[in-house]
């Protein structure tokens, strides 16, 4: 049989960042087009709010001001004293972070949608945050195939040492779109078509998700970042060595230890080493040369997510979808032996009472009693059975 997994509660505040680094053109045009027209990302039932994040960078036309705006939104920054000295995109991160925050609050805004464009070759990207977020899987599983044949990739940040802060991070569910090869300053139609898809598509899946349509279990196809690989550099510290023809445009393809990476201006090609094959992403990235960053390594893995549904919403009068079989299925089942699952795919202690021993228990994350998703032996959950903690 089976399982589904019933939300508790429909997305309702969804926000569109364009221009968090003001020369990536794409995101800054359809922004400020939405932000003059918004009928075409509305959706019933849905607050879809378009946002300008750096405003004084897209004015110049330049990635940032003072630091990059998505690498700050970090406890530490957005806890500092307000003060013009600090940088402005330190005070331009507190801005965003109480208008669309506060992060990791139950106040803050269900989806950020973060525009980037790369000069890398990676076409439409989907960045995650997080491998067990199974409503962003079931997400990125139908813009995969909603844009089919076109390419999608998804790329996994998650990495214990490499910590991001980004812009969209403030938000429950944080997905970062990057579209490309595009030049700094520039637009191309193609490439702004592409983006605007994308979030057609995002959009489309939460109205459904909204109006109750179940989502089968699903499986996507990720890379992961494994390290960041700098340019070879001479004793002054200056670059030595250039990224080779044949990696050159390569993102997502398979790159093996005795391929070449990089060829110095002497005609020596350094290969990439080691002992396994890996997959590079943002290879030459015009933005991260000042990183240090001439390519990332990524692993290829397999996402599973068990099937989605909503549930009943307070106020609404009846279940619908799978809910609705779920709650009719579950009536003899008396026992709870199922990990409790919040929304977020963390894993709560799995209870071994009967269901009537349970009693109340608290949420430590929301800081609040509301709605548990139970999972009986048959893996099915059911609201019928659904308690406060």
């Amino acid at each position: 049989m089976t399982s589904c997994h019933v939300a508790e509660d429909p997305i309702k505040k969804v926000a569109i960042f364009g221009g968090t680094h003001g020369n990536e053109l794409t995101g800054v045009f359809l922004v400020k087009h939405w932000l003059e027209n918004s009928t075409e990302i509305q959706r019933t039932g849905l607050e879809v709010k378009p946002f300008i994040t750096n405003p004084r960078a897209v004015k110049k036309c330049t990635r940032y001001i003072d630091c990059d705006l998505n690498r700050v939104f970090d406890p530490e920054n957005l806890g500092k004293k307000k003060s013009e000295d600090l940088p402005y995109e330190v005070r331009k991160a507190q801005e965003i972070n109480h208008l669309f925050g506060p992060k990791d609050s139950e106040d803050s805004y269900d989806i950020i949608f973060d525009l980037h464009n790369t000069t890398s070759n990676m076409g439409c990207t989907l960045i995650l945050e997080d491998s067990r977020n199974d409503f962003l899987i079931q997400m990125f599983h139908y813009i995969k195939t909603s844009l089919a044949p076109l390419a999608c990739y998804v790329y996994l940040i998650e990495h214990p040492s490499l910590k991001y802060a980004t812009t969209r991070s403030i938000a429950k569910y944080p997905v970062g779109i990057e579209v490309g090869p595009q030049p700094q300053g520039v637009l191309r139609a193609d490439i702004l078509d592409q983006m605007r898809k994308m979030i057609k598509h995002a959009l489309d899946f939460i109205h459904n998700f909204n109006e109750g349509k179940e989502f089968p279990p699903c499986a996507i196809e990720v890379y992961k970042i494994m390290e960041k690989v700098d340019y070879p550099r001479n004793e002054s510290g200056e670059i030595a060595a250039i990224i080779h023809p044949k990696l050159q445009d390569q993102d997502w393809k398979p790159l093996h230890p005795e391929d070449p990476v990089f060829l110095t201006l002497d005609g020596k090609t350094i290969s990439l080493g080691g002992d396994q094959t890996v997959y590079p992403v943002f290879v030459n990235e015009a933005a991260y040369y000042e990183k240090k960053e001439a390519f990332a390594k990524t692993t290829k893995l397999t996402l599973n997510a068990k099937a989605w549904s909503t549930g009943q919403f307070p106020g609404s009068s009846e279940s619908t979808g799978a809910a609705a079989d779920c709650k009719a299925a579950s009536s003899t089942h008396l026992s709870l032996t199922q990990p409790i699952r919040d929304t977020r795919a963390k894993i709560l202690p799995t209870q071994t009472k009967p269901l009537s021993q349970l009693g109340s228990l608290h949420c430590a994350r929301a800081g609040t009693r509301k709605p548990a998703k139970i999972f009986h032996p048959d893996h099915r959950p059911c609201l019928a059975c659904l308690m406060w903690f």
